[in-house]
């Protein structure tokens, strides 16, 4: 499973979209470069490829309405071992949504 990054108008910051049957609100994780000290977030490898270090996934599943959902973009990819930790996280904070959907991650 791929996940899409895309821009939201919102946050002013990539998100990554999560599937899911609700058609009136777009599902993602935050994802920014500076975190703030009181959040939590998830370290991963950077989600560009361009540049080095690390990106940081915030610990908030967030249900924005579908107009907040920017242009996609292109370059921007997880490696193996991030997309592992997101689906990690998804796993255990969603497990009932990710088991009805039929995603084979339970």
């Amino acid at each position: 499973m791929a996940f899409k990054i895309y821009n939201n108008r919102k946050t002013k910051h990539p998100s990554i979209s999560i599937k899911s049957g609700d058609k009136k609100n777009w599902h993602n994780l935050e994802v920014t470069h500076s975190p703030s000290s009181d959040g939590r977030y998830i370290e991963i490898d950077n989600i560009n490829p361009e540049e080095g270090g690390y990106s940081y996934i915030r610990k908030y599943y967030r249900k924005d309405k579908h107009k907040i959902k920017s242009f996609r973009y292109k370059k921007y990819r997880l490696t193996n071992s991030s997309e592992r930790k997101v689906k990690k996280y998804l796993k255990k904070h969603n497990r009932k949504r990710w088991c009805q959907s039929g995603i084979p991650v339970c």
